[in-house]
């Protein structure tokens, strides 16, 4: 009697988490458009269409994870799957999201490494560096009124991005900004520990692959567009791994395609260290995430009423926007002598601020146009390839 008391709850958890991982695998493979775009779309399916939860929840965990770090969408996935079915719904949703995305762009980057030399392949990616400098550039313009709300949030921003330029390592701008923005309450922060760095060398070994990509997504908060400038920290300037060429072509690919951008982690692990190298490096991307959200339901109360704490994460965050300046800044000169790029870079970015069309549509044609001019002109020099 007591297994067949027992046996509908299983069987309600089980279709839970079925809908769960039904839900959000269609999501990570249809959803363009970066982490605003995912955020709305959650909202329309998980509250609006199918009641999960009520707008009232929704809007409190938005909050949630502006105050936390990692992926802002993937982790609004996660605390969904959590609020629906506990610590096996976090996973399961948090999981389908990042999947399709993750086996797509492990894939782009096969093909890519299966055909180097193939000039319509080499001028799809560099037609699609412009858009991403336009996306870059969109995103900064959205977060202008936070960070210019007031002289402090300028200056800790401001002070971000000319540290980042001098070469500041990305993790001490980001503890520097929190521990500055805290002092203007008169309240103490403790200081907060991140990954050793691993040391550089020529020769990869697995085991060092996860490293700098858990310190990138343990590191990151806000947007999932920052990340490109933790990334290119620890593996272009200071392992070497990737060249900036292929870091560029990583995040570009990663926001043509649906899905989160820490995707771009399956990619480059690919590349780094073959496929082992692409799971190692998305499960260390996005580890932060879900130890994260996991602890949730005990730490968000404490940090939503500790004025420092706040301030502290308040002041990471205004710092990210930096860094994304910064790193926007520093890959303007790839297109400085390529006038075409240049051009169809301002034109992208008119068309996001103005919201006539969608950022994977803009992606898809630079990436055509490229595919096809590319063809035409093996060396692909009017797009900087």
């Amino acid at each position: 009697m007591g297994t067949l008391r027992r046996q509908p709850a299983m069987t309600a958890q089980g279709r839970v988490l079925g809908d769960l991982a039904r839900e959000f695998l269609r999501l990570g493979a249809t959803t363009f458009g970066g982490p605003t775009v995912h955020i709305a779309v959650f909202r329309d399916k998980c509250v609006r269409s199918r009641g999960w939860m009520d707008e009232a929840t929704f809007t409190r965990w938005l909050g949630a994870v502006q105050l936390i770090p990692g992926p802002n969408s993937s982790e609004m996935a996660m605390l969904i799957g959590r609020h629906r079915a506990g610590l096996a719904g976090m996973v399961v949703a948090g999981s389908a999201f990042i999947l399709p995305s993750a086996l797509l762009l492990a894939m782009l980057a096969w093909a890519q490494a299966e055909l180097p030399s193939h000039p319509g392949v080499s001028g799809a990616l560099a037609g699609l560096r412009p858009v991403m400098l336009a996306v870059m550039a969109d995103a900064l313009r959205a977060w202008l009124p936070e960070v210019a709300r007031d002289l402090p949030t300028r200056l800790v921003a401001a002070g971000a991005a000319a540290a980042a330029l001098l070469g500041a390592p990305e993790a001490t701008v980001l503890l520097a900004a929190g521990l500055v923005r805290a002092l203007f309450t008169g309240s103490t922060v403790r200081t907060m520990a991140f990954v050793p760095a691993t040391v550089p060398t020529s020769d990869v070994s697995l085991w060092q692959v996860p490293w700098p990509f858990l310190k990138a997504g343990a590191m990151l908060f806000g947007s999932g567009y920052v990340i490109v400038g933790l990334l290119r920290e620890g593996l272009v300037t200071r392992l070497g791994w990737v060249t900036d060429s292929q870091l560029a072509d990583a995040f570009a690919l990663s926001l043509a395609t649906p899905g989160p951008i820490l995707g771009t982690a399956s990619y480059l692990g690919m590349q780094i260290a073959g496929p082992m190298g692409a799971l190692l490096a998305t499960v260390a991307i996005f580890l932060p995430a879900f130890v994260v959200v996991g602890l949730a339901g005990t730490l968000l109360p404490r940090i939503e009423h500790h004025k420092g704490a706040t301030r502290f994460l308040e002041g990471v965050g205004l710092a990210s926007v930096g860094l994304l300046l910064a790193t926007t800044c520093g890959w303007l000169p790839v297109l400085a002598n390529q006038p075409a790029s240049l051009a169809w870079a301002a034109v992208a970015f008119g068309m996001l601020a103005s919201r006539r069309v969608g950022a994977g549509a803009l992606f898809w044609a630079g990436c055509l146009g490229g595919l096809l001019l590319g063809m035409l002109d093996g060396d692909s020099s009017w797009i900087g390839h």
